[in-house]
């Protein structure tokens, strides 16, 4: 199982914990694109604080942030995402305890 972290504010960490926050955008930057669409991982590990929760990847597209907000970005969304194209990481179902500890030992 391949992972990818992201550090998030608490706001969408919540929005994530409650599953009403479907996917992780991410500048389509050098970074991104090598952790994300080189060899795509299977687990997000989303961390604010000491927290971690994770979720299992749907899919993982390329695109303008408005066609997959299907709004422009907010003012916070402008200094997070600064490039045209960002990389929309689709989130499933949550990773159970029993498949938790069975990652943490691989």
């Amino acid at each position: 199982m391949k992972k990818v972290s992201f550090r998030i504010r608490k706001t969408y960490f919540d929005q994530i914990v409650a599953g009403t926050k479907l996917f992780e955008l991410r500048n389509y930057t050098p970074f991104w694109i090598k952790r994300l669409l080189w060899d795509p991982p299977n687990i997000a590990v989303f961390v604010c604080g000491s927290k971690k929760h994770r979720r299992w990847i749907k899919k993982i597209r390329v695109g303008k942030p408005i066609e997959f907000l299907g709004r422009e970005l907010s003012k916070q969304g402008k200094q997070d995402i600064t490039t045209e194209l960002c990389i929309a990481t689709y989130l499933g179902k949550q990773v159970i305890k029993a498949e938790q500890k069975t990652l943490e030992m691989e």
